[in-house]
């Protein structure tokens, strides 16, 4: 049997192209799941601290407590190793402002600077390198210190406000750590008398009937505006009821809450007092004139949402209070307070106009009850709700579930710090946390990046309960 040429040809082609035509591509091996990330512990040094540390590129120090008061310290950053230690005293700013060491570069040295005793009452400047503790001689070094000493808006040197030996009034003053020179930072007159709440808020001393408080605004040494207290917060409103102000350098808007004074003559005779917690008020300040630009009254700032982190084009994340208080008890010299009755939405606030963009019902799982426990603040905003942890976005308001593994960090309240006759803030301590906020025995190390400093190396400072930690992820 014959075959015909044109049949054979497409025959053969057909042929070729069938062996020419690749198989179909293996699958991928899918790639094996990531390792967890682990965390480990480097050196711990257990100390009673205060505030939160200055960690430099060799060395940690930090204000800590023990029978005699409050020290200054600070610590070998490779090997935990303490390399000196002082006395130290707070000074007489306001009690309620966290006792804090800061760090400055200049000179090419880190240098850190606290107050000692100096006399019935006055405090002596020490400045010191952060390695050593070396006391740097300084043209003055003896003040009525009326503000702690941090670093300066430059960071190159440190800033204060008090009373000079032969000065009449509060002076803002600002020191050179390479040179050792104390100079006037502004006018005398413009900060006599005067409290800071923030970084640059401040309210003034006077009270009635002898005078009016005043809120203002205090930048580069230079008061930009004062207004009544009242004429912000409302009838009763006062500084001494309590504040929370976000006032960074960089915000045009300062947000601020501020409570009016309890009836505490009822307390006086009955022993108890219960405070409805919506007499509350949150306001934003244009950072320039003062003015009033929103007021929203039955808010406040959320203690667990991070306004440090909030971008000035994103909603701010706001506590709205619709039910709840908090009941005052003395019994014997105990004083209590407790807080029960809460229902609160985490709102969503417009920074410019006070317009809410977004509300997210939590109950009172984060306000009743008396533990103080709480959600270290994130980018997000965490907080319990039904017993157990969300995360919130802050730019949209959706909400996702903590899951039951994860670990958290959280932070607790240290005991004040008595002093001359006041009770003085110590800050805040950290601790790893499951997601009803109960303590966990170790960290991730998604917690400790969000409770802790990088100091390069993979590793991280943590101020815990137990005292300096320092971490490797």
């Amino acid at each position: 049997m014959s075959t015909h040429p044109l049949v054979l040809v497409v025959v053969l082609v057909l042929g070729l192209l069938a062996a020419c035509t690749p198989a179909p591509p293996t699958p991928p091996e899918p790639a094996p799941p990531s390792a967890p990330r682990t965390v480990e512990r480097l050196w711990n040094r257990k100390v009673d601290l205060v505030g939160w540390p200055a960690v430099g590129d060799e060395a940690v120090a930090s204000f800590s407590r023990d029978s005699d008061g409050l020290a200054v310290a600070g610590w070998d950053l490779d090997t935990g190793r303490r390399l000196w230690r002082h006395r130290a005293v707070p000074g007489n700013g306001t009690a309620g402002v966290d006792i804090d060491l800061d760090l400055v570069e200049a000179g090419g040295k880190e240098w850190v600077a606290w107050f000692g005793d100096a006399r019935q009452g006055w405090q002596r400047l020490i400045v010191a390198p952060i390695g050593t503790g070396r006391r740097r001689a300084l043209k003055e070094d003896v003040f009525w210190a009326t503000s702690g000493v941090v670093a300066c808006p430059d960071r190159k040197a440190f800033c204060f406000t008090g009373y000079r030996e032969w000065d009449d009034e509060d002076v803002a003053l600002r020191v050179d750590p390479v040179t050792g020179r104390v100079e006037r930072d502004a006018p005398a007159a413009q900060l006599a008398g005067v409290r800071f709440l923030g970084d640059y808020v401040f309210t003034t001393d006077v009270r009635p009937p002898k005078g009016v408080e005043q809120l203002g605004l205090a930048e580069d040494g230079v008061v930009r505006w004062r207004r009544r207290y009242t004429e912000v917060f409302g009838k009763r409103s006062t500084s001494d009821a309590g504040w929370w102000w976000e006032d960074d350098a960089d915000r045009q808007v300062v947000i601020g809450t501020g409570w009016p004074m309890p009836h505490w003559d009822t307390f006086d005779k009955t022993g108890k007092l219960r405070i409805p917690t919506r007499r509350v008020r949150t306001v934003g300040l244009d950072r320039a004139t003062g003015r009033t630009l929103w007021s929203l009254d039955g808010v406040e700032l959320c203690g667990f949402a991070d306004l440090d982190q909030w971008q000035s084009d994103q909603p701010v994340p706001l506590c709205r209070i619709q039910a709840g208080s908090t009941l005052v008890r003395k019994t014997g010299k105990r004083v209590t307070h407790t807080s029960s009755g809460h229902d609160v939405d985490v709102i969503g606030v417009d920074p410019s106009s006070g317009a809410q963009l977004w509300s997210v019902p939590i109950g009172g799982a984060e306000y009743d009850g008396n533990s103080t426990i709480r959600f270290t603040p994130t980018t997000s905003v965490v907080a319990l709700r039904d017993g157990a942890a969300i995360r919130i976005d802050p730019a949209t308001g959706t909400v996702v579930a903590v899951g039951a593994e994860e670990v958290l960090s959280c932070s607790v309240d240290r005991k004040s710090l008595p002093y001359d006759g006041a009770r003085w803030s110590t800050g805040a301590a950290v601790l790893p946390c499951d997601r009803t906020r109960r303590p966990v025995p170790a960290w991730s190390a998604d917690a400790v990046e969000v409770a802790g400093q990088e100091v390069g190396d993979g590793r991280w400072v943590l101020a815990t309960r137990e005292g300096l930690l320092v971490v490797r992820v």
